[in-house]
């Protein structure tokens, strides 16, 4: 058995750089077999892979069912917008039992273990987390544009967590010291509500969070915008399994939608309608206000493809799903007046039948 596959043991994996495992056999075996399990969230998933070997060598590709239990696995984030939080996520576990086998039995076999996570990003090693400290920010689109109610999100990977935050304006920088529990986990999002640091008449910051070892992220500079009347804030798992929040400056409509099912039935030569069943669903549109920036833009396509997206309201959040088609005109770079409305609809009090899944 060779093994030229991407994955090795004891490092995080994206699920979607198009990684295989690729074996070939120097013993004449017939097939490959790949022994699948994933652990994530408390779930465990499991599946057989047996592929045919061609000219000796053996392909197995698997990280879209990872991808998806990850997705449907997602639990409710805890996010507070009154003071500066951490929410930390778990990676999935893969554990892979490889065997080369013909109609006796197994030939030859090896077991691969390691972890997984949503996106499309190099390998990171699990030794230089643990032992080294390596931290890795992750590219994910925010706009640098928020109001006063707003928030800023930010994901890494990381053994530890972030000891102090600096927000630096034109005329000083104030520095928090953050206190956070340790964790076990790796993926984590820092939530920072622009309340937390905002100063009067000030209305540009450049935000950066650095931990004990002297490791500093630029989050970028963030200018605040003035005068928002209608404002609400939806959270979605993003593109790497963590969290990103994002605001909405326009009008939000709201409605109660009833779906009625009807039935024919002959009575006396006659055709009699009855209704067997009515389902009740809370459909809204949401109006996005100007959109500033092309990160604005990315991050209303990523809430629109998350399968996880929540809307945030009296601090409680209350899972949505795309209510039918959405559509997003493309970003023009001149067009700083451009505003678009999305439709959404209560995940929770919507018939089964009748959700977009």
């Amino acid at each position: 058995m060779i093994y030229t596959g991407d994955y090795q043991n004891d490092y995080i994996y994206g699920t979607l750089k198009k990684h295989s495992i690729v074996i070939e056999t120097e013993d004449n075996a017939t097939y490959l077999s790949c022994d699948l399990s994933v652990l994530f969230n408390g779930t465990t998933w499991q599946h057989v892979f047996e592929i045919p070997f061609y000219n000796n060598m053996a392909t197995c590709y698997f990280e879209n069912y990872v991808h998806s239990l990850i997705t449907q696995k997602f639990g409710n984030p805890d996010i507070n917008l009154n003071e500066i939080s951490i929410n930390s996520f778990q990676l999935a576990r893969v554990v892979v039992n490889i065997e080369e086998k013909n109609e006796l039995g197994t030939i030859n076999s090896q077991i691969l273990q390691f972890y997984m996570t949503l996106g499309n990003f190099d390998k990171v090693s699990l030794d230089l987390l643990e032992n080294s400290n390596k931290k890795t920010a992750l590219p994910i689109s925010h706009t640098s544009f928020v109001s006063q109610n707003g928030a800023i999100s930010f994901s890494f990977l990381s053994k530890t967590l972030p000891t102090k935050f600096r927000a630096q304006d034109s005329e000083s920088t104030k520095e928090t010291v953050l206190s956070f529990s340790a964790t076990i986990l790796y993926l984590h999002t820092i939530t920072i509500p622009i309340v937390s640091f905002i100063q009067s008449n000030l209305t540009e910051y450049a935000l950066s969070i650095s931990f004990l070892d002297n490791t500093n992220f630029s989050l970028g500079t963030f200018h605040i915008i003035d005068n928002v009347v209608d404002h609400h804030q939806i959270a979605y798992q993003n593109q790497f399994g963590s969290i990103s929040t994002i605001e909405f400056f326009g009008e939000t409509i709201r409605s109660e939608e009833f779906n009625t099912r009807v039935e024919e039935f002959a009575n006396n030569n006659s055709v009699v309608l009855r209704e067997s069943d009515i389902s009740e669903s809370f459909p809204f549109s949401i109006n996005t206000g100007y959109i500033w920036d092309s990160e604005k833009h990315t991050m209303l396509k990523m809430l629109i493809g998350s399968f996880n997206k929540f809307l945030i309201e009296n601090g409680q959040l209350i899972s949505i799903s795309n209510n039918g088609l959405q559509k997003l005109t493309p970003y023009q770079t001149k067009n700083y007046l451009k505003e678009e409305t999305l439709k959404f609809k209560l995940s929770t009090n919507d018939n089964s039948a009748n959700r977009l899944v």
